[in-house]
Parts: structure tokens; sequence; C-alpha cells
């Protein structure tokens, strides 16, 4: 079924592609960055579309409460995705390389993934016999609103950054990143410790578990707040020597912006872990209007306050 969406979406973007004004997109203006702008997207959204499939092992995982193997091979991803791109920098590659080297190492790994899986639990190879029609319209059901809901966070969260390349331009861009990426090690803590809590959750509730439900919701909500705000005061307090270290003086993302983005990383983190929650005990048309709510008021409110405030 992945599989058939994906490539349902791909000629969807090669008819789309055309059409796109894609240096206008991105606001970018130089000769190379207006002939590699479109390639750098199509490379992208082919590397997207092929995680689609690759990513059922993961999820099969997720449901055993493995999220820590998974873990291991998106790490082992990521530094083969950070030795490439190193790599690429160094020969001083186009930009389509780079987008295909940081975002082709993961489906790398995720091949592996799914390879050792199907050796350690052979019984969970697909097989065309035992495809049913039942459960394939019981997935679309519950999967097309989780489409939605996904669909809606990608466009509210990664909005920000072509909003500030249209209103302002590119620089803002790599502010924006920057700031950002600063908070990338706790938020990647705390989203590791929170996703096991969502299988966790459904089969206590399927369980009728539900005074586990409630003592365990509590506790991630004090995990959040104590890695997230200790956190917060510690990057905030060494921002300026930790990007001076990190890009040297060719972006300064305002304190202001990485105060923001810290406090941002805490109300993430605590709205994450409501959404394990009800994620676990299948609330989803409520989550659905919500985001999508968000996905509009996001894009709205960035337009007008970055016309104001900047970035």
């Amino acid at each position: 079924m992945l599989a058939c969406i994906a490539v349902g979406f791909g000629l969807l973007f090669a008819v789309v592609y055309q059409f796109m004004p894609w240096p206008r997109v991105f606001n970018v203006t130089s000769p190379v960055a207006v002939s590699e702008a479109g390639i750098a997207m199509a490379a992208f959204v082919a590397c997207f579309l092929l995680n689609m499939p690759l990513s059922v092992a993961q999820q099969v995982r997720v449901g055993y409460q493995e999220g820590y193997v998974n873990a291991l091979f998106v790490g082992a991803g990521n530094l083969l995705g950070l030795g490439l791109v190193l790599i690429a920098i160094s020969v001083r590659a186009s930009l389509p390389v780079l987008v295909l080297a940081m975002a082709g190492s993961p489906l790398v790994m995720a091949s592996v993934n799914g390879a050792f899986l199907a050796h350690t639990k052979p019984n969970l190879l697909p097989r065309l016999t035992l495809v049913s029609r039942r459960s394939a319209n019981a997935l679309m059901r519950t999967g097309s609103l989780f489409f939605v809901l996904q669909m809606a966070v990608v466009v509210g969260y990664t909005s920000n950054a072509i909003v500030a390349a249209q209103v302002i331009g590119p620089q803002a861009v790599s502010e924006y990143t920057v700031a950002t990426k600063l908070f990338l090690i706790p938020t990647t803590l705390i989203s590791l410790a929170l996703l096991p809590l969502w299988p966790a959750y459904r089969e206590a509730i399927t369980r009728g578990d539900g005074r586990w439900v409630r003592s365990t919701f509590r506790r991630s909500l004090q995990l959040v707040i104590g890695i997230g705000m200790p956190s917060f005061a510690l990057l905030v307090l060494l921002s300026d020597p930790l990007l001076h270290l990190w890009v040297g003086n060719v972006v300064h993302p305002s304190l202001l912006l990485v105060v923001g983005v810290g406090v941002w990383m805490i109300v993430g983190g605590v709205g994450n872990a409501f959404a394990m929650l009800l994620n676990g005990a299948q609330v989803m048309r409520f989550q659905v209007v919500v985001a999508s709510t968000m996905a509009v008021s996001n894009i709205l409110l960035s337009v007008w306050l970055t016309q104001r405030i900047g970035v």
C-alpha cells in the first residue's frame, strides 16, 4: 500500500514539477542556485517517497517496542550521511549531490534495518497470499487520518523556513535553521524517550489499565520538563560561544530568536507527550482538526509577524 501511495505521489510530483518556479519558491537569484533548486527538490522528494515503503520495518519495531533498534540504525544512517556530506563538500559537489548524500544515507540504513528484521523475524515477510481487502480498508481508514495529521504537522513545522526566505531572504533561513539546530540534541532525546509510549499506551488501553496510562503520562510530562528546562537554560547561556565554535562569524542568531526556539522546544515536547497519549488512544479526528488549524494559523501568523519583527 505504501509503495502504491509513493508511486502515486511520485507521478503527481512529476506533473507539478515542470510548472513550479522553484527559484521563486526558495527566493534564490544566483545562476547556480537557480539551476540547481528544482533538481535538488526532485532529489529530496525521491528520497522521501522511497522512504515510505522502507519505513515499514521501523514501524513494525515500534509495535514490538524495539525503538532502541531503530535508534541504532538511524544513528548509523546519520553518521553515514555526515561522512558523505563532508566528502561532497570537499570535492565541491553540487546541491543535488549534497541532498542525496544527506537524505539518501538514511534510506540505506532503513533497507539494512528491514533486511535484519526479515532475517530475525521471517514470519513477518510480506506475501501476496496474505493480502486482505478488509485489512487494507481498515488500514486506509486509520492511515488516511494519520496521513492528514502528518501533512498538517509537516506544513506547520516546515513552512517557517519558506516564509523567512520569501519575506526576508535566504540569509534569514540560515539564521533560523542554526538557532533551531542548537536545540536539536535535547529535542531528539525527548522524542526518543516519548515515541515508545505510543504502542505501550495502546496496549495498556486495550487491557483497560488506566492507572498505568495516567501514571506514565504524568511521568512523561515530568521527563519533558526535566530535560527541557535545564537544556534551555544551559544552551541559552552558552549560545554565543557554542555558535561561534560551530559556525564562526557567518551566522548570528539573535538572543531573542535563541530564547524563542528554546521555549518552543519545551512547548513542543509537552505537545509531543500529549500526542503519544492521543495516538495510543486512537483519538485521531480531534488531532487532525487541531493540527490543521495549527498549520493554517502558523502560516498566516508567520507571514504577518515576520514582516514586522523578522525571524
